[in-house]
């Protein structure tokens, strides 16, 4: 049964923009984001440990709905990548089937005739949820250095169901759109079909956040690690688009193993092939296998969000180290917050072997996935770490401002001797404790601020390495 879809703009000061090159300008998810939502901000970090397909392509899925409106073209429109978007002229109703969907929305806030672009505030809503308030594209896009910005979200619609996509100015204000589109996805990659209940890492341990199935989200980062750029039309059908991870990574081993292109890697019904695109697969982050060395270090991502959210969590998996041939033999912790939400991780053991991906999602074993709650507050920021132990990242993220995620990688044989201090101390307090720095000493010692130094982001500003004085 079709559900019937709907996109209505309300208010008199809504805009249908079609600029000519604004399908040739997107530029994908923002770094930042100005603006908070209603409904229940949900982040997925999904991480694939090692993940290696075949030489063959990874099976697309076969979505049931893709719209593609190109809001106020005269003209349906052919873009570079061959997807046809749809004018909406005259139209205002189309149909959508019921479950899951990405629901994206184009902007590109250049200067337009009859419309400011700096007095463009407005609310956009899907049916019951508030996904953007009192919004401005042209702030966002200033704040990221960029030209446009696409937002996306996760959307159900039930059986029977209207899917309502509504835009609001705000008051003496103007709203604007300039593509929306709707794509179906598998009910594997997202809550659809059950309500779950997620250990939440909070003060308060043993509390559980419910998700239900109708649970609105939206897409924050999706990140490659260790891998290029994948663009929508190279996604195994969802159109999604993979970002590399370098920018995210502060300090730490960034070593990356070789690629093993041959090694077969065996799909179950829980994670069918078009999970991600082979390109995620064949990349990966891994710690070096000398223990000593692995005490110094770490492999850190910082991903800052906003607070007064619940942020989803979720970490996919695959073991396949040649040399894990049995349980315990390659194990590690899982920590968010400070907080051990699983231990010990032993994918081998829990994937039935090599080369089986896990991906967890719905009634599947949630030892993978936590979500949290950050504290709301308008001057205090509360950082969230999520320490995983000696395992190899690869996959997608998805994320937004104000806290941080700090993602430490280290072997899980060093815990044991992690008691065993080798750091001298001294009775006498060291010189340079409590000394004031000037402005031109602090720039000297980060190089003028350089983001190269960046080891973390607070409510404070921003946390930068540099060399203690002597």
């Amino acid at each position: 049964m079709k559900s019937l879809g709907s996109i209505q703009l309300h208010g008199r000061k809504v805009f249908p923009l079609y600029p000519i090159n604004f399908l040739k300008n997107i530029t994908g998810f923002p770094q930042a984001m100005d603006h908070k939502t209603l409904f229940t901000r949900t982040i997925f970090l999904i991480s694939l440990l090692h993940v290696i397909l075949p030489p063959t392509a990874a099976t697309a899925y076969n979505t049931t709905d893709i719209i593609q409106l190109n809001c106020g073209a005269p003209a349906n429109t052919t873009t570079l990548d061959d997807r046809s978007w749809e004018a909406d002229i005259h139209s205002k109703y189309f149909p959508v089937s019921p479950g899951p969907k990405f629901l994206r929305l184009y902007f590109y806030p250049e200067e337009y005739t009859n419309l400011d672009m700096t007095a463009s505030f407005f609310s956009v809503t899907a049916n019951s949820y508030t996904l953007l308030k009192n919004f401005s594209a042209h702030l966002t896009v200033s704040a990221m250095h960029a030209a446009s910005l696409i937002k996306e979200f996760i959307v159900t619609v039930r059986d029977y169901e209207r899917l309502n996509v509504t835009f609001t100015p705000s008051p003496n204000s103007q709203a604007f759109i300039n593509a929306i589109e709707i794509v179906s996805i598998s009910s594997i990659l997202s809550t659809s079909g059950y309500d779950i209940n997620i250990p939440c890492v909070t003060a308060d341990r043993g509390i559980f956040l419910t998700l239900e199935n109708t649970t609105t989200l939206e897409t924050l980062h999706r990140l490659n690690i260790s891998g290029k750029q994948i663009e929508k039309t190279v996604d195994t059908g969802m159109y999604r688009t993979w970002r590399p991870d370098e920018v995210y990574l502060a300090g730490g081993s960034k070593w990356t193993p070789p690629l093993l292109q041959k090694f077969l890697l065996h799909f179950k019904p829980s994670t069918p092939a078009y999970t991600t695109p082979e390109e995620v697969y064949i990349s990966s982050r891994m710690m070096s296998k000398d223990a000593s060395f692995n005490l110094e270090t770490n492999m850190t991502w910082i991903f800052p969000v906003d607070a007064g959210f619940n942020y989803l969590v979720r970490l996919h998996f695959c073991e396949l180290l040649r040399e894990v041939t049995g349980r315990d033999q390659h194990v590690f912790d899982i920590s968010i917050n400070n907080q051990t939400v699983e231990t010990p991780v032993d994918v081998f053991l829990q994937s039935v072997g090599n080369g089986f991906p896990m991906a967890q999602s719905g009634s599947d074993s949630q030892s993978c996935m936590a979500s949290f709650a950050t504290e709301k507050s308008e001057s205090k920021v509360t950082s969230t770490i999520l320490p995983i132990v000696g395992a190899i990242l690869g996959g997608f993220v998805q994320f937004s401002l104000v806290l941080s995620f700090f993602v430490f990688q280290r072997q899980r044989k060093l815990k044991d001797t992690s008691n065993v201090s080798t750091t001298k101390t001294s009775s006498s307090k060291p010189s340079y404790l409590g000394c004031h720095f000037s402005v031109s000493e602090i720039k000297a010692a980060t190089q003028d601020f350089n983001y190269r130094f960046l080891i973390g982001c607070g409510g404070f500003g921003h946390i930068k390495e540099s060399k203690s004085p002597p």
